[in-house]
């Protein structure tokens, strides 16, 4: 279910197609825990990949001698809502 939930988030796929992706894979012969194929795990799933991700990019900041970082954000027209990405490069030796 993890891979299926990472493949969710790769593909920007919203969390609705979660249960679809787990019903196809259960047709395919795929064993999976009964009652957890909806989007509120795909989210939680998506949740923890990020927190352990997060995770690791903390501490290659804190061991590495050098790193840049750029931000960059836009403004939706319609929705007024922002949009940040931060971009960070990190020499590791």
């Amino acid at each position: 279910m993890f891979v299926t939930a990472l493949h969710v988030a790769t593909e920007e796929l919203p969390f609705r197609k979660f249960p679809g992706l787990i019903n196809l894979q259960k047709q395919n012969g795929v064993k999976f825990v009964r009652g957890k194929a909806n989007q509120k795990t795909c989210a939680a799933m998506i949740d923890i990949m990020a927190e352990v991700l997060e995770g690791l990019i903390q501490d290659y900041i804190k061991e590495s001698p050098f790193f840049t970082i750029e931000f960059d954000g836009s403004c939706a027209l319609k929705t007024g809502s922002d949009k940040e990405l931060v971009y960070i490069k990190i020499m590791v030796s």
